[in-house]
């Protein structure tokens, strides 16, 4: 009897690494993707920067409207980049709580 309730135990604090494996690489997972957000975020202010010197240069009348639209285009790029950051992150937590948990 004494065997069966050690197993028990056994059994569950290794279900409990398990989890807190499957969380922490989550975390990690999380602020990997956070940071990929970031980094396109400033790549895209900045590609938004240079058309935005780039048509301040060149003097061409319809200015206001190009950088209207410019912003436009990158709200939409930002907006379909959190959604698709989210959902990878739904699938790559899924994926790694079946991995780590062995289903």
């Amino acid at each position: 009897m004494e065997y069966v309730f050690k197993k028990i135990i056994e059994i569950e604090n290794r279900a409990k690494e398990i989890y807190q494996e499957a969380v922490a690489e989550k975390e990690q997972m999380k602020d990997a993707l956070v940071l990929e957000i970031t980094k396109r975020e400033d790549n895209i202010r900045k590609m938004r920067q240079g058309k935005i010197d780039q048509l301040s240069s060149s003097g061409q009348k319809g200015v206001d409207e190009k950088l209207a639209l410019i912003n436009l285009q990158i709200q939409e790029k930002l907006s379909q980049l959190e959604t698709e950051a989210s959902t990878n992150a739904k699938k790559w937590e899924e994926t790694i709580f079946s991995r780590v948990i062995g289903d």
